[in-house]
């Protein structure tokens, strides 16, 4: 592009641009396309694990895996009390014999803990937030290999910004979801009227925010690169929509972790010691995890406002969707042991902790 036509677009648009080294294009081009290459796996496995909490049903494959896993707890409580199962129950629960779990002599739960039909909320709202930071690392690959004029770079500023707010505003509700998911029918239950004020809230300020982001859009700061390939753009927005931005995330983040420590601190008085220890393990990973997740958004913010550095920004897609999976119940079997071997829960785990009965 010649510099009259770069002059010309930028007085149409009011947009300002500036020009990259193709060291740093390449360098970013790469970084997002690692970012949108595991927030798919991340979005993918997530479909998939949780396939039978939208569906509400099983296929034979994980039937067979609860039933053998049942088997075992069950042969484990037997030998226990010192009992044998006999021949035909075991013959029963390995076969599964294409009968009802629920008829088996040696009982199988109706829905364990990741398809349990307290768990469709939370798996709906994960999936759709992941969805939305995946979309985001897919728009802005587009521009970073793609531009060919501001124009074309401009066009997605807005579906860029909009889903990542999107994300962030799903997540925050997936905190609150999990609150109802944790604490229902405990003694530091939430009532489901206040979650349901604190979400409205939240979507009420995504739209006003996302607003603003349209608003501004005009006056973003293009940076490009487009004498070859990767035809490179990236944008940095006028910093009172990135200053709005920051204190959403820091507010909502800190009244996130708040609200989850509070009734955790009141099951605890309730639970012997052990189950204390393991609750308050439980509650440290959850505000580490939502804590450093906000911490490095921030500093992401505090960077645009500050250095105009926009290299680290997309690394805010790919932490955002970690933290999300970090607490979801749908690990490999590999990762999940890992983290059981560390003492790390998932969001199943510790609802059945807050839950557990008094010895």
């Amino acid at each position: 592009m010649s510099t009259s036509e770069l002059e010309a677009a930028t007085v149409t648009y009011s947009i300002n641009t500036s020009k990259v080294s193709q060291t740093a294009s390449v360098a970013e081009w790469v970084l997002v396309l690692i970012i949108t290459l595991i927030n798919l796996s991340l979005v993918w496995t997530h479909y998939k694990r949780s396939y039978g909490t939208f569906c509400a049903q099983r296929s034979d494959a994980e039937r067979a895996e609860l039933i053998r896993e049942e088997l075992k707890k069950a042969i484990a409580n037997r030998d226990e009390e010192k009992q044998e199962l006999s021949d035909a129950e075991r013959e029963q629960l390995i076969q599964g014999g294409g009968q009802d779990s629920r008829s088996a002599q040696v009982p199988i739960p109706d829905d364990s803990g990741q398809y349990s039909a307290d768990s469709a909320l939370l798996a709906m709202l994960t999936c759709f937030s992941l969805t939305c930071y995946f979309l985001g690392a897919v728009y802005t690959l587009i521009i970073e290999s793609a531009t060919k004029t501001p124009t074309f770079c401009v066009s997605y500023v807005v579906p860029i910004v909009w889903m990542f707010t999107l994300a962030r505003g799903l997540q925050f509700n997936v905190y609150l979801a999990r609150l109802d998911f944790l604490y229902h029918g405990t003694k530091g239950e939430y009532a489901k009227s206040t979650l349901m004020s604190l979400a409205t809230v939240v979507v009420i300020i995504v739209i006003i925010l996302m607003s603003l982001q349209a608003a501004y859009q005009e006056e973003t700061v293009l940076f490009i690169n487009n004498d070859q390939f990767p035809y490179f753009c990236e944008f940095l927005l006028k910093s009172n929509s990135l200053v709005s931005m920051l204190v959403f995330d820091v507010v909502l983040s800190i009244v996130s972790v708040i609200l989850f420590w509070i009734p955790l601190g009141q099951v605890a008085e309730e639970k012997d010691e052990s189950t204390k220890k393991l609750l308050k393990r439980f509650g440290w990973k959850y505000a580490v995890i939502v804590t450093l997740t906000s911490s490095w958004t921030v500093v992401n913010y505090v960077l645009l406002i500050v250095t105009n550095t926009t290299l680290l920004a997309p690394t805010m897609l790919l932490m955002n969707s970690l933290s999300l999976v970090l607490l979801g119940p749908y690990y490999s079997v590999t990762l999940k042991g890992v983290y059981g071997a560390l003492g790390f829960g998932t969001i199943v785990d510790m609802q059945q902790a807050i839950k557990r009965k008094q010895a």
